[in-house]
């Protein structure tokens, strides 16, 4: 079926087309707009009806002697889609590495403010120790957990984010 829209995919006209004595072809300008989709084609009709005058339409043609059709397909431009196709991939791997930066700077904070409380060898002295490290380090771990990890800019903000 047609999917093109009009005036959205062509201007839609209409008139009488007319042939001088003798004259067996002729042109008809129609306005194709440029579509910014790229991954879809689009089609609409052109249709030759009521001939005049001892005028004859093509009868092997699509729609007989009374009728010629003429199917319009508008075809994506090929450099815009690999323009944009390549936009999206470059586009995608940089949102899957900043997905990457996301999670390992939540993981810093995690590991910030998780405590060691597996109980080894040391007891009930060696978890009291762990408390007081984990006390007197915590501020510390969460000021160094505000740097970025190095999975942004590649390193740079982790590198001048240190130097502050």
């Amino acid at each position: 079926g047609d999917t093109a829209i009009p005036e959205r995919d062509f201007d839609p006209c209409e008139g009488v087309l007319v042939f001088s004595k003798g004259q067996v072809d002729a042109a008809i300008d129609l306005c194709i707009k440029g579509a910014s989709r790229f991954d879809v084609s689009d089609r609409f009709r052109l249709v030759l009806a009521d001939p005049e005058q001892g005028a004859k339409l093509d009868a092997d043609r699509d729609g007989g002697p009374e009728l010629n059709i003429l199917t319009v397909t508008i075809l994506p431009d090929c450099e815009t889609r690999e323009r944009v196709e390549r936009i999206q991939s470059a586009l995608a791997r940089r949102w899957q590495k900043s997905k990457v930066g996301h999670a390992n700077w939540a993981s810093q904070f995690k590991d910030a403010i998780s405590i060691d409380t597996a109980d080894g060898d040391g007891g009930l002295g060696r978890k009291i120790h762990n408390y007081f490290v984990y006390c007197l380090t915590m501020p510390w771990k969460l000021l160094f957990a505000c740097v970025p990890p190095t999975d942004f800019c590649g390193g740079g903000v982790c590198f001048w984010g240190a130097l502050a």
